[in-house]
């Protein structure tokens, strides 16, 4: 689909109960993200020539959680339903054939403001600010090296069917997005998908183009750092401070930002807030946490995500968290989980 053609949903009439629930009103937090992007799955199985309702009633959800955009959903309800959707459909790529339906409105809120630019730098910026209200089981961060940004996306705790499908469909979205912003004519450096290489590839390399690589360390959207300076629109919008998180929050998403470039000091966490080391490890010590342990969080995150996905190397896998040695690596998890990284694939493996 181009940028900027729309898509409606019409009325969802189900009078079939289900046992999961409606959530309306403000994500306080837990496993709950706002549905509106989700939707599209509904457009993407109509034009497979196939019932919605077939797929609700297998992934056992109730349907009237997607009459509303703003209702918020389970991420696990959420990941049932990508997996029924894909068992139903025969497609593997269920995940892209949504992305292609979602528009930057569909984000609610957060699409406005990642539309008002001026640039895509402040675009995405704002897309990583205010993302996090709407969808709390993950974390999207964006990090610079060298010549390249990283766009990514990870769900916190990915340990249940249909975690791959939502990370296909959210780097899909980013992709597109990154379209939008850019123009048509843009394209990435790279596209990195941690998932195992489908059974047909075919479709994701028609939807991201030849700079797609499975097995990655990352789910991401790798692009040029001089893309950052692309214009939006006209200068005239400006931005409200970055201070609508709670700490614990922001110290997560800047810690998944930074890991893999470079070692995370607290010294290094406190310089990026402008603060002292002593007064940030005080404010931690008041929330009952520490930088040690908030990036042991993040790790333990993204290695279990990254093992469960595919099939990366122990050593790529190890690189991408920040260990120069594998074993390091190996003696983290296992104190963290009981668990050798490998063991714990396996394990994983045979229970999915």
């Amino acid at each position: 689909m181009e940028p900027g053609r729309s898509h409606a949903f019409g009325t969802l009439e189900y009078n079939r109960g289900m046992s999961a629930s409606v959530h309306i009103g403000k994500l306080a937090g837990g496993q709950y993200l706002r549905v509106g992007p989700a939707r599209s799955v509904i457009a993407a199985t109509s034009q497979l020539g196939h019932q919605p309702d077939k797929i609700f009633e297998s992934a056992g959800v109730d349907p009237n959680v997607f009459s509303d955009p703003d209702n918020l959903i389970d991420v696990v309800e959420l990941g049932r339903i990508a997996a029924a959707a894909a068992k139903i459909t025969g497609r593997e790529d269920i995940g892209l054939l949504t992305a292609a339906l979602v528009e930057p409105g569909d984000l609610g809120l957060v699409g406005l403001l990642v539309l008002e630019g001026p640039d895509v730098k402040t675009s995405l910026l704002n897309l990583v600010r205010f993302l996090h209200f709407h969808d709390r089981p993950a974390v999207i961060s964006l990090s610079v090296y060298k010549e390249n940004v990283h766009l990514r996306y990870q769900i916190r705790n990915p340990n249940f069917p249909g975690a791959n499908i939502i990370h296909d469909c959210s780097v899909g979205i980013a992709y597109r997005l990154m379209k939008v912003l850019c123009g048509p004519q843009w394209a990435p450096n790279r596209i990195l998908l941690s998932r195992r290489v489908p059974t047909n590839p075919t479709p994701y390399y028609r939807y991201f183009g030849s700079m797609l690589e499975f097995n990655a360390p990352e789910d991401a959207v790798v692009f040029a750092t001089s893309d950052l300076a692309r214009q939006v629109r006209p200068p005239g919008s400006h931005n409200e401070p970055f201070d609508a998180r709670d700490l614990r929050e922001q110290l997560i998403q800047k810690m998944s930002a930074m890991l893999g470039f470079g070692a995370i000091t607290g010294t290094r966490l406190a310089a990026e807030f402008n603060v002292s080391r002593r007064t940030l490890d005080r404010k931690l010590s008041l929330i009952g946490t520490s930088c040690v342990e908030l990036l042991d969080q993040v790790r333990l995150s993204r290695a279990q995500r990254l093992l469960a996905a595919g099939d990366a190397p122990l050593s790529d896998i190890a690189f991408a968290l920040g260990y120069s040695e594998q074993s390091a690596f190996t003696r983290f998890f296992k104190r963290t989980t009981g668990l050798s990284p490998r063991k714990w694939r396996e394990v994983v493996a045979n229970d999915s």
